[in-house]
């Protein structure tokens, strides 16, 4: 079953022509069924994006180009994204085509990338669309009136013919800067108008010598890996019916679904589960008598099996360069590459899917509570980082209690300080004390050894003591009887003078008394 050119997407539609408008009766289905669609949601709204235009790899002529242009010449319509790429009849003339539309653009309206590789452009094309970009007020596209950062056009012109002269000239004047899948996406306002998608920063712009071929000498496309696309070109989808058995019963194959409001609304408007459909769905379903056609209905086309053995070279030589570029440090650098790397990492996916009875048996084995020994070894293995990691958390919360209780610790001493303080100062007033005393014990401890001598001497001699004090005592009568018998004689004497002056003449009586 081949996919619609065009398909419902997150933001409004988008355009799946790649290899698919090499017969001009696809072509104008797609013309056809875009201006039907984009008449009817610009009446009911005031902008309508058409998130990805994917036309590449096709041999439009001018004259398609041209169609197509016009048919998105509606307003309010946004391309986000232009994918013109492996076009061999993309040259100068439909550049200018492309430049006319792009003066008539609003800035709301401006596309953000604009894929170009791999075309007939030559330095003429190139040097008409600079000028569109530097004569209007496109880009960078600011996210505010205020701000000062923009979004520069997205733009790839690799391997077409143009000279790389004028492209540095360009990229020094500042119209466009080179840009890798390292470079930041933003720039000031007045900054460049075009991100230009290069390899390297080298000064290499990967374009081709010489001159473009005709369309019909051009050589086949090249495989292209986009991981963008979500779906192939052409694909074999599970039948509608076949999807609700598996994961609503028969019962909602019948239309009995099992919630009521199923075909409100726009559904209703459809004719969505009615019995109509419901038969018509069920015409060529396998099992139901007409597998054989259901099978040739969904079988790939000749056509997607032509395009995948033609690539097969190709493809081989890109998975040689894609293992290259897999294999390099820039993991974090943008979103598609090594994710596997985080996927196979978490096992939270695992779930307990493997210990589940296995009622294969009969009867039930005796380990069917157990899991195989393989899940048993590769659940401990996870489990390992899980303990690991508890432990490294016990092991830390340890630690800071550790760490709280000495902070606790020293909060103390701050409110202590001023008992500190004083404790310290009465200690240095016992150290003066105590260094006052020491010579004072020094110069008093030869009194005490001499007045301790001295003691003992007094004790071991205490008779001599005594006969000195009574001969001390004797020696003091008798000199005590001396002075009487002078006082005796003075007195005498005394007398015997009061006598003779009472008597002149007596000399002879006091003589003779004398005697």
């Amino acid at each position: 079953m081949a996919l619609p050119l065009i398909i419902p997407s997150a933001g409004g539609i988008e355009v799946k022509g790649r290899r698919r408008l090499e017969h001009p009766a696809k072509f104008e289905e797609l013309i056809a069924d875009l201006t039907s669609q984009l008449e009817a949601q610009t009446e009911g709204s005031d902008e309508f994006v058409i998130t990805d235009l994917d036309v590449s790899q096709n041999k439009l002529t001018l004259e398609q180009f041209q169609t197509l242009f016009s048919a998105l010449g509606f307003p309010n319509i946004r391309v986000a994204r232009f994918r013109m790429f492996g076009c061999p009849a993309l040259n100068d003339d439909v550049v200018q085509v492309l430049c006319d539309y792009i003066r008539n653009l609003s800035p709301e309206c401006a596309p953000s990338e604009m894929h170009l590789s791999d075309c007939a452009i030559t330095t003429d094309g190139f040097n008409a669309l600079c000028s569109a970009l530097e004569e209007t007020e496109l880009y960078p596209k600011a996210t505010s009136s205020t701000a000062t950062m923009g979004s520069p056009l997205y733009l790839r012109l690799e391997n077409n013919y143009i000279d790389e002269g004028v492209i540095q000239q360009k990229v020094d004047a500042g119209v466009l800067r080179p840009f890798t899948k390292t470079s930041s996406k933003l720039a000031p306002v007045s900054g460049p108008k075009a991100n230009l998608v290069v390899k390297a920063l080298n000064g290499s712009y990967a374009q081709n010598k010489g001159e473009a071929p005709a369309p019909e000498d051009a050589p086949p496309p090249k495989q292209v890996h986009d991981t963008r696309r979500t779906a192939s070109q052409d694909w074999s989808p599970v039948h509608p019916v076949q999807f609700m058995q598996m994961f609503m019963g028969k019962a909602a194959a019948k239309g009995a679904l099992p919630w009521t409001g199923i075909a409100k609304g726009a559904a209703l408007a459809k004719g969505a589960m009615s019995p109509a459909l419901l038969a018509q769905m069920t015409k060529g379903l396998p099992g139901k008598g007409k597998g054989k056609a259901a099978l040739q209905q969904h079988a790939p086309h000749a056509q997607w099996q032509a395009w995948s053995q033609s690539g097969k070279e190709e493809s081989s030589s890109w998975n040689q360069a894609a293992s290259k570029d897999w294999q390099q440090n820039d993991w974090g650098q943008d979103w598609q590459k090594d994710k596997w790397r985080d996927w196979k990492a978490d096992s939270s996916w695992q779930g307990s899917s493997g210990t589940s009875t296995d009622r294969s048996r009969t009867p039930v084995g005796r380990n069917h509570n157990q899991a195989p020994a393989w899940q048993q070894q590769q659940l401990q293995h996870n489990q390992q980082p899980a303990l690991q990691q508890q432990q490294q958390r016990q092991q830390t919360s340890a630690w800071q209690q550790q760490q709280q209780q000495a902070s606790a610790w020293q909060q103390q001493p701050k409110q202590q300080q001023p008992q500190r303080q004083q404790t310290s100062a009465w200690q240095q007033q016992q150290q003066q004390a105590s260094a006052w005393q020491q010579p004072q014990q020094q110069q008093q401890q030869p009194q005490r050894q001499q007045t301790s001598a001295w003691q003992q001497q007094q004790q071991q001699q205490p008779l001599h003591g005594s006969n000195h004090s009574s001969s001390s005592r004797s020696r003091s009568g008798s000199s005590s009887s001396r002075r009487s018998s002078s006082s005796s004689r003075s007195s005498s004497s005394s007398r015997r003078r009061r006598r003779r002056s009472r008597h002149p003449h007596g000399k002879s009586t006091s003589l003779r008394s004398i005697g």
